[in-house]
């Protein structure tokens, strides 16, 4: 006997049943690949943005003159760097909208996209947006914040 919840992607190893059930190592093994694949964009991502805070050098400088203190620049690097991470999976999701129907045909699968039309699914991509966009900006805007 077995929960009815648990059939799909716990009874793989079934012998007697004609049911399409799915693997749960499968679902595991690509959720830590996806987990992975996005710590590697977001350490390329710091090391792209203190690469690039010797040409920002100029800014902090000049608005510190001005009379900026550090918490607004930080604020400025954090805001600029989740607007970034919005835009892009804006764009993410509407390619992979776009391209579905092809992956479909390609693939000869039959998968679903309801990230528009699930209010929990859009609340979980803003929840991880603003988190990786503040996680990937944090060190960057902190060493830039530093500048004199």
């Amino acid at each position: 006997m077995q929960p009815l919840k648990d059939i799909h992607l716990h009874s793989s190893s079934f012998v007697y049943d004609n049911a399409k059930r799915g693997n749960i190592t499968y679902v595991k093994a690509l959720t830590f690949i996806a987990i992975f694949i996005l710590l590697i964009a977001c350490f390329n991502f710091i090391n792209l943005a203190t690469a690039k805070s010797l040409q920002r050098a100029k800014e902090v400088g000049v608005r510190k003159t001005i009379g900026a203190d550090r918490k607004q620049l930080i604020t400025q690097f954090l805001g600029e760097t989740v607007f970034l991470t919005i835009i892009s999976i804006v764009l993410s999701l509407a390619l992979t909208a776009l391209l579905l129907p092809w992956l479909n045909e390609f693939t000869g699968k039959d998968i679903n996209y309801s990230a528009f039309t699930n209010p929990i699914a859009l609340l979980v991509f803003l929840i991880l947006t603003i988190t990786v966009g503040i996680l990937a900006s944090l060190y960057p805007a902190l060493v830039l914040s530093k500048f004199r």
